[in-house]
């Protein structure tokens, strides 16, 4: 479970920013079972177009793939600070969570990294029995490396890792054991998604739900009850074309394609059957209720809203199914917000959210926050940020809503439409239009030589 993130100089952040899961105004104990108890499941993170909303989830997934990935080779570091500073594009960059692990213990994690090594990594742990500080180790560019006492196993490896790789990395990936719960955590834990594409996602979701029947059934059931007029889902396989079959081993060896997948091993099948039948095309059919007919029609007719909803969905029982922080950009582009808002709910019930798994999102959908009174809230004032960009600076910063102390009467929706958080960008479009029009025939010998186009999109001349 995530506590808090905070990112220093990377993207569009120049400086600090923190982000915290924590409730407001709940016992401030660092128990445990205490802190379980106030973290939130949710988070909405709004904001205007280009404001720094994606860079958030960004920074949060390039801590992830770090931490999973910098035992690889590689030369140098691929650090992504804020490049339109000189100074700050020439300081490192730092990253810290703060989290409790399936092992019931709380840790603090950070690293300070630039394009050539890192130059600081810390692994603090919390026993949840006493909520005393334990270091796992800290490490710091030149200097020895401080290793807990009851953690050899550690301190026998870290003179082995390379100045461009993490301590955490290289000692999950030879299994002591001590640090796998805040590397599983991080490394596996953290699930990025950027904005729902049904047709770009489609293999690997093929891929799932073929490997998983119970979770094909589960996601037909879902889909028929979401109200899209339709009563059922199939997923089916049919052979590749025979003349097809050369280029299918082609792009398949080559990795090109990841939707056309062997079903038999060919090293294994010496029947002599058919090529084509060791390469299937998959597909997804949608069952649509007619005036006494039911007509199966493939993804192809779908609309993109309802294909799209069909992902997130898959992607909302993965999170569900396991303690996961999922990190959606803009996930409700294409879906009504009655939908999202049903997404969201099964986040804030602990019976269909019973692995304690969180949500973070990017969204300009006010509707989610547009309620006031006693209405029934989708999002409550405490799980709502809004990012704001400097426009003289390009820097951008992050704002909890809890920050302007609003009340919980409030129409928060409303509020920040009308700029009352600050921070809204003020478009001109139709001025700027209007005064385009206006003197489009206004600029001398060249407007009216001009070719003028007619309204049914045909050119003549003056």
């Amino acid at each position: 479970m995530l506590l808090n993130f905070t990112v220093e100089n990377c993207l569009s952040f120049k400086n600090e920013q923190e982000f915290t899961m924590l409730r407001k105004k709940r016992s401030d104990s660092r128990d445990a079972q205490e802190l379980r108890n106030r973290v939130s499941p949710v988070a909405a993170i709004y904001g205007d177009n280009a404001a720094g909303k994606s860079n958030l989830l960004k920074c949060m997934n390039f801590f992830s793939n770090f931490v999973r990935n910098s035992f690889s080779p590689r030369d140098g570091i691929s650090t992504q600070p804020f490049l339109l500073d000189a100074e700050a594009a020439g300081r490192p960059s730092t990253f810290y969570m703060e989290f409790i692990a399936e092992d019931g213990n709380r840790y603090q994690y950070w690293f300070r990294i630039n394009a050539r090594r890192v130059l600081e990594e810390v692994l603090w742990m919390f026993r949840a029995e006493t909520n005393r500080r334990t270091v796992i180790f800290e490490r710091e560019a030149g200097k020895k490396t401080r290793i807990g006492s009851q953690f050899h196993n550690v301190g026998k490896i870290a003179h082995l890792v390379r100045e461009n790789a993490l301590l955490l990395s290289a000692a999950a990936a030879l299994n002591i054991e001590s640090v796998l719960p805040a590397y599983n955590v991080i490394a596996n834990g953290v699930r990025y998604y950027p904005a729902v594409d049904f047709d770009k996602f489609f293999p690997v979701f093929v891929h799932r739900v073929r490997d998983d029947p119970r979770r094909a059934r589960l996601l037909s059931n879902l889909i028929r009850v979401a109200d899209l007029g339709i009563a059922n889902v199939d997923f089916e396989e049919t052979d590749a074309p025979e003349e097809l079959v050369e280029e299918l081993r082609k792009l398949e060896e080559s990795g090109i394609s990841k939707s056309l997948v062997p079903t038999v091993d060919s090293s294994l099948d010496d029947t002599g059957a058919s090529l084509s039948r060791q390469y299937v095309v998959p597909q997804v059919l949608f069952s649509h209720q007619g005036k006494g007919v039911i007509r199966q029609l493939s993804e192809q007719w779908e609309s993109q809203g309802t294909k799209n909803v069909m992902l997130l969905l898959d992607w909302v029982l993965d999170s569900l199914e396991r303690p996961s922080i999922t990190l959606l950009d803009e996930p409700d582009v294409s879906i009504s917000t009655s939908l999202f808002s049903e997404i969201i709910r099964l986040y804030r019930n602990p019976v269909t959210n019973p692995n304690n798994s969180q949500l973070i999102f990017t969204t300009h959908n006010e509707t989610l926050i547009n309620a006031s009174g006693a209405d029934d809230r989708v999002l409550d004032r405490d799980q709502i940020w809004i990012v704001k960009k400097d426009s003289n600076t390009g820097e951008s910063t992050l704002n909890w809503l809890m920050d302007w102390s609003p009340s919980d009467r409030e129409n928060y929706g409303k509020n920040y439409r009308h700029g009352v958080y600050g921070g809204l960008a003020q478009p001109n479009l139709y001025e700027t239009m209007k005064r385009h029009f206006v003197h489009m025939g206004d600029d001398g010998e060249e407007g009216q030589s001009r070719s003028r186009v007619s309204p049914i999109g045909c050119k003549t001349s003056e």
